[in-house]
């Protein structure tokens, strides 16, 4: 992303894609610094240009596990360090939609590339017009409303990742400090 092209834009959505966090030498630490490059330019965005709505949206899990650890640590900084920074940012909520649950918290089988390509990290063009749907929904959402930027909204990780919990999370998650399975060794 080039923060000088952001200048004249109202709404401006940040997203980050598996790329980066997939390469299975990168540790805890590699994490971090993938995150550090990625507050920079919403840094560099939001000094360019002031006055938009910065729209920041967790990474969406994939069907892998051992990258979904990388993805849980990676939104638990967005949590932690940016929604409470002087930023100003709107995290896009209602990730919860890919995530399917009987598996462990990887992304939906009918959301991921098709299975004879064998791609378990992208979205297939079911998942593709969910994503839009989110983001036009959360746009308008700031729109129409007052809402809080996300850095006071007190929200928990698994609220980031997965949206709001349902009845049913808040029982697996009672006190929101749990965290799904697969993310064990990254917390």
């Amino acid at each position: 992303i080039d923060p000088t092209v952001c200048e004249s834009y109202q709404n401006i959505v940040c997203m980050v894609g598996t790329n980066d966090l997939k390469d299975k030498k990168m540790t805890e630490d590699g994490v971090l610094e993938t995150y550090k490059l990625y507050k920079g330019k919403l840094e560099q965005i939001r000094s360019i240009n002031p006055k938009c709505k910065l729209l920041v949206c967790p990474v969406l899990p994939t069907r892998l596990a051992s990258i979904n650890k990388k993805i849980l640590c990676f939104n638990t900084y967005i949590l932690n360090d940016l929604c409470t920074s002087n930023l100003d940012v709107h995290i896009v909520w209602g990730f919860n939609t890919f995530v399917d649950y009987q598996s462990g918290g990887v992304l939906k089988n009918s959301l991921s590339g098709p299975h004879w390509e064998g791609d378990p990290l992208h979205l297939n063009l079911a998942g593709t017009k969910l994503l839009v749907k989110l983001l036009k929904d959360n746009i308008f959402s700031l729109k129409r409303s007052k809402r809080p930027s996300s850095k006071v909204d007190g929200r928990s990780y698994l609220d980031v990742v997965a949206g709001p919990p349902s009845s049913r999370q808040v029982g697996r998650w009672a006190n929101h400090a749990q965290v799904p399975s697969y993310a064990h060794g990254y917390t």
